[in-house]
C-alpha cells in the first residue's frame, strides 16, 4: 500500500515514521504552499497585533494551525507569552510549546477527543469567556480569498467563522490578523501524470487533513480525469467536513479518522 501525505510541507514529520515502520510506502505531495505574509502593510500589521498582545490587551488567542503560530513568531515572537492561547489540534499545541509558550497556558482538546476542531475547543473554553473579554483570531488568507461552499466569509481571510459567532454571543471582542498566506502548488506534468496514476491504481490512499488539500489536487488535475477515477480512489480524511466535501467531488471510497497519524493508519484498513 502507498501513502500519499497531503500536508503542507513539512507537516509530516511526525507522521511519517508510524508509516514507514507499518511498512508502508509513504510519500509526500503537499497541496497547499504556505508562507508568511508578505506584504509589508499585512507585516506591520501582525507586529502591530504581537505588540498588543504582549501588552496584555488580548484574554486569549486563537490559532487555527501551526503555520498560524509560526508565522506571528517569525515576523514578531511576543515574550513571554501573556495570555491564554487556543489550539483546536496537537500540531498547533506542539507549534506553541516549541515557541516557547507554556504548557498552563495553552487551551487544546485532548488527544483522546473525538475531534479536533472549534466545537471541540468551544467545549473547553466557552464556560470560561466572560463578557468583555477580547480575543484575537490569528488565520491565514488565500491568495484568492473565496469562502468554500458552505464556510462565511470572514473580516480578513476565509474560512468558518463558528468560533468568533460563539465568542460575540458570550460577549467578547474578536479582532483578526492574516498572519500567513496559502496557495495551490506548482506542478509539473509529469507530476499531473503520476498523480492521475494515484487516484486510479487501486494501491494508494489519499490521506487530506484539510479541504483546500483536496479542492487544489482538483484544480490540479483535468477534469476528466477526475472525474474518471474519483470513484475508485481511496482516502483517509480528517473531519466529517473534508468526508462531505469528497463525496460531493464523486469520490466513494472515504473514511473519516481522527488527524493523528496512529488513527489514521488504523483507518486505512476501511479503504
Amino acid at each position: 500500500m502507498r501513502v500519499i501525505l497531503t500536508r503542507p510541507a513539512g507537516q509530516s514529520a511526525a507522521w511519517l515514521p508510524v508509516f514507514q515502520q507499518a511498512g508502508l510506502q509513504v510519500e509526500q505531495w503537499p497541496l497547499i504552499a504556505l508562507c508568511p505574509v508578505r506584504d509589508a502593510a499585512a507585516q506591520a500589521t501582525v507586529r502591530a497585533c504581537a505588540e498588543r498582545v504582549q501588552q496584555g490587551h488580548y484574554h486569549a488567542v486563537m490559532f487555527v494551525s501551526r503555520m498560524a503560530v509560526q508565522a506571528l513568531w517569525a515576523l514578531a515572537a511576543p515574550q513571554p507569552w501573556p495570555c491564554m492561547a487556543w489550539s483546536t489540534g496537537p500540531g498547533t499545541r506542539q507549534a506553541l510549546l516549541e515557541c516557547g509558550v507554556g504548557a498552563s497556558r495553552i487551551v487544546c482538546p485532548p488527544d483522546t477527543a473525538a475531534q479536533f476542531d472549534s466545537e471541540a475547543l468551544w467545549a473547553l473554553v466557552g464556560g470560561q469567556v466572560q463578557h468583555g473579554w477580547r480575543v484575537l483570531i490569528v488565520r491565514g488568507q488565500d491568495e484568492v480569498a473565496e469562502p468554500a461552499a458552505g464556510d462565511n466569509p470572514t473580516p480578513q481571510g476565509s474560512g468558518r467563522d463558528w468560533l468568533a459567532q460563539q465568542l460575540h454571543a458570550a460577549g467578547a471582542t474578536v479582532d483578526w490578523v492574516v498572519a500567513y498566506e496559502r496557495s495551490t502548488p506548482v506542478w509539473t506534468a509529469a507530476q499531473q501524470e503520476q498523480a492521475v496514476q494515484a487516484l486510479a491504481d487501486g494501491q494508494s490512499v489519499w490521506v487530506f487533513s484539510s479541504s483546500q488539500a483536496l479542492r487544489h489536487l482538483h484544480d490540479l488535475l483535468p477534469p476528466k480525469a477526475v472525474a474518471q477515477h474519483a470513484g475508485t480512489a481511496r482516502a483517509v480524511v480528517t473531519h466529517e467536513r473534508i468526508a462531505q466535501q469528497a463525496l460531493a467531488c464523486g469520490w466513494q471510497q472515504v473514511v473519516v479518522s481522527k488527524p493523528l497519524p496512529q488513527a489514521v493508519w488504523r483507518a486505512m484498513e476501511g479503504v
